[in-house]
């Protein structure tokens, strides 16, 4: 009796686990990567990013710490698979896309204010051509 209880306890939580702690880096979607990054609540572009560049004097160990994990999270986007569109085209765009969150981590390293700006405002602006050829739904 017990190890039924134990089997039903574990066909339970196990599934739950993986959702609730799972992460991009364990599932390198196209969905969890942008989710980790542009995420209203939790993304690290859109949250933590913002408010390290504006913070005034500017927190170098944070924003290093952040422009790692948006660095780690671009170089995995390349590896993920296109919703649609051709793989050439999204080597490309997600090539390009991990390229700019390397010098923005890099510029962050080197405590370059401007060039972690710049990076920023790259990436930015390259979410449009990526979206309209791979973007689904």
């Amino acid at each position: 009796m017990k190890s039924w209880i134990a089997v039903a306890l574990m066909a339970v939580l196990v599934p739950v686990g993986a959702i609730s702690f799972g992460s991009a880096s364990e599932d390198p979607s196209t969905e969890n990567i942008m989710k980790g990054l542009f995420s209203k609540k939790s993304g690290k572009f859109n949250n933590a990013l913002k408010k390290e560049i504006a913070a005034s004097p500017t927190d170098w160990e944070a924003l290093q710490k952040t422009t790692k994990e948006i660095h780690e999270l671009g170089e995995q986007l390349e590896k993920a698979e296109p919703e649609k569109g051709s793989k050439e085209s999204w080597k490309k765009l997600a090539g390009k896309f991990g390229e700019d969150t390397k010098a923005l981590h890099e510029a962050a390293e080197a405590k370059e204010l401007a060039k972690v700006k710049a990076a920023q405002k790259s990436i930015q602006t390259s979410c449009k051509a990526c979206h309209d050829v791979h973007k689904g739904k």
